[in-house]
């Protein structure tokens, strides 16, 4: 799930934008940094909090999750255990524990926590979402769609949910449900190229190539960085016969790579062998235009 820190409540920016000589905290560093996935800082940063202030709920969760991004498992689970001895009903830490015992081979001790999770938080999508995951992975795919349709009907604009829906439909290759769950998704969180991805993912496979398209290019909008939208999208627009926009998607994309790709190389050999070919087609109509049959003449003629 997304591990999103806890922070103190309020806007570091409006503090910082209505006082010049607002200085940000240890605390609201390590924040930052752990946002910025540099978990070494954030880590060093959080125990001198910790030791200047005090032990809390929020530190001890916040190191968690600093410690699991690592796969560091162990040290993991000794914070989230110490964040739950503030308050052994907060579902995120329970979550986030269940996730690192499943990362660690302890699938039963993980059930335990998610079910502990889902009944202290009745409100939220996302304890159902984690057990649904957690199900899905052991191949029950009908009880995580039990949970799933709970968590969206729990919690109808969490796109969280709407999207964890739309990989269990894709999963079980039912592609127009999955495509409606990925767009609402989207709809939701217009800044996650990944639910634009699944959604045109699924529509490629429904031969909906317009909706494909479109979708691909939301999702290049947001990560213009990332080869394999120009690919798939390239390949779209070959089946749309689009074939000059193809070819300026594959050259994006070998731009993006850093080393020689004979797939992609492939691709675009192909895109321009039908390039040739649609010009002469082309050329070869131009030549030889359709005669037109004389009009018959009249009755009286």
């Amino acid at each position: 799930m997304n591990k999103v820190a806890l922070i103190l409540g309020f806007l570091v920016a409006a503090l910082a934008g209505g006082c010049a000589s607002y200085s940000p905290t240890k605390f609201e560093k390590a924040v930052k940094y752990l946002d910025e996935r540099d978990y070494t800082r954030a880590i060093e940063l959080f125990k001198e909090w910790r030791e200047a202030r005090g032990e809390t709920l929020t530190i001890c969760y916040n190191l968690g999750v600093c410690y699991q991004d690592l796969a560091q498992y162990d040290e993991a689970v000794v914070w989230y255990e110490r964040a739950l001895k503030y308050n052994p009903r907060d579902a995120r830490t329970l979550v986030n524990l269940a996730m690192v015992h499943i990362a660690q081979g302890r699938d039963v001790s993980a059930l335990s926590l998610l079910e502990r999770a889902v009944t202290y938080e009745t409100d939220r999508a996302y304890p159902l979402v984690a057990l649904a995951l957690f199900y899905q992975r052991q191949g029950q795919m009908a009880k995580a769609g039990e949970l799933y349709k709970k968590a969206t009907e729990r919690e109808s604009k969490s796109a969280y949910a709407w999207f964890h829906m739309a990989t269990w439909h894709e999963r079980d290759q039912r592609f127009g449900d999955a495509a409606q769950a990925y767009e609402k998704a989207a709809e939701l969180d217009d800044t996650d190229p990944v639910a634009f991805e699944g959604a045109a993912r699924c529509f490629a496979r429904l031969r909906n190539y317009s909706a494909a398209s479109r979708n691909y290019d939301f999702a290049i909008s947001l990560a213009p960085e990332r080869p394999s939208l120009y690919i798939e999208a390239a390949d779209v627009m070959i089946e749309q016969k689009r074939l000059e926009r193809a070819a300026q998607y594959l050259w994006i994309a070998r731009g993006l790579l850093p080393h020689e790709d004979t797939q992609l190389s492939d691709r675009l050999v192909k895109v321009y062998q039908l390039l040739a070919e649609q010009e002469q087609a082309a050329a070869d109509a131009r030549a030889n235009p359709p005669t037109v049959p004389p009009k018959p003449s009249g009755a009286g003629g």
